[in-house]
């Protein structure tokens, strides 16, 4: 008879720390198939007056580029449809990215109260799904290509979440992610009194520079949490 078993593996995941003393910590979160390289090439000329922290996600997965060359890039949480697993993978990617913006914020000196979580594609949907499952964490969080998973609410709305920023970005010509459901998110969050802003970019499913800056202008624009 045959038995299973579970052994422990782990990898180490590189993390891009960009240091100011003192400033609020932008998180930086890339897409599905790419790694903090790509999110520094975005954010490099970006408001050196803040603390950075670029993650790799933890989940290596192999990707075709358009040039149709496989490579391994990286993922923030498995998805296989299952509404309930991706809830599951969704929370544990974000318990243990908790974890690293805390060691991020102390290696960096940065004002823990005003943590902003920005994030692509993928790591928008995860950007969006922390500020909302622990408001109390973040000044805001910006969604780029992405949508804003208000579901996660499951109807509530807490009083914390009032206190956070959210920024949504899409590109007019996303056809990877769809532009209509993710403004009807962005009114239902404002009809339940959350702080929210949206803006289209003359583009398709891609992240530009000027939404980064125009989410931490928004973000940071807010009162301070104490």
């Amino acid at each position: 008879m045959s038995e299973r078993r579970f052994e422990p593996f782990t990898i180490d995941v590189p993390v891009r720390l960009r240091a100011v003393a003192g400033a609020p910590l932008v998180v930086l979160l890339h897409g599905r198939g790419q790694d903090e390289n790509h999110a520094e090439r975005k954010s490099a000329s970006l408001r050196p007056d803040l603390s950075w922290c670029l993650p790799r996600a933890p989940y290596p997965v192999e990707v075709e580029d358009r040039d149709g060359v496989r490579r391994v890039g990286a993922s923030w949480y498995q998805y296989t449809g299952d509404a309930e697993a991706f809830r599951v993978s969704l929370r544990e990617t974000g318990e243990w990215l908790l974890g690293v913006i805390e060691r991020a914020a102390a290696a960096t000196e940065a004002d823990a109260s005003r943590v902003a979580i920005l994030g692509f594609s993928q790591g928008g949907y995860l950007a969006g799904s922390m500020a909302l499952t622990w408001p109390e964490r973040f000044a805001g969080a910006g969604v780029l290509g992405a949508r804003i998973k208000t579901e996660l609410l499951d109807g509530r709305v807490p009083d914390a979440l009032r206190g956070v920023r959210f920024f949504s970005a899409h590109g007019e010509n996303d056809a990877s992610v769809r532009p209509g459901p993710s403004r009807a998110c962005v009114e239902k969050l404002r009809a339940a009194g959350v702080a929210v802003e949206h803006r289209d970019y003359p583009v398709g499913h891609r992240l530009l520079p000027a939404m980064i800056d125009h989410a931490l202008a928004w973000i940071l624009e807010g009162p301070v949490r104490r």
